[in-house]
């Protein structure tokens, strides 16, 4: 169960970021939330209505992609679409969708 585990890996990142503001860098004060240069998430959504071509459209919906703000700019977003973009990592589509948020 994802949301059990959750508390306590919160309480790991908090502890592990006051190792590293008191200057104690070493292997303990790192987890994968330094490691993270961007993350990206993605889903299948199911075509329910008719299209207007009677037939389902495979639909890919991008729900979340970050970069850190040192990373921006430097091509690491346009990767993660890229690697979305190919049918061996999500499969087959007919569209890739994406909500933005203008803020």
């Amino acid at each position: 169960n994802y949301a059990a585990g959750v508390d306590e890996y919160l309480e790991q990142v908090e502890r592990r970021r006051k190792l590293r503001e008191s200057n104690h860098l070493d292997v303990a004060s790192i987890g994968v939330e330094s490691l993270l240069v961007a993350a990206a998430t993605f889903k299948r959504v199911k075509n329910s209505e008719e299209s207007l071509r009677r037939e389902k459209e495979r639909i890919i919906q991008l729900a979340l992609l970050a970069v850190r703000k040192r990373y921006r700019k430097l091509g690491v977003g346009r990767q993660l679409l890229n690697f979305l973009r190919n049918p061996i990592v999500v499969g087959e589509y007919d569209a890739l969708v994406s909500y933005v948020d203008p803020g």
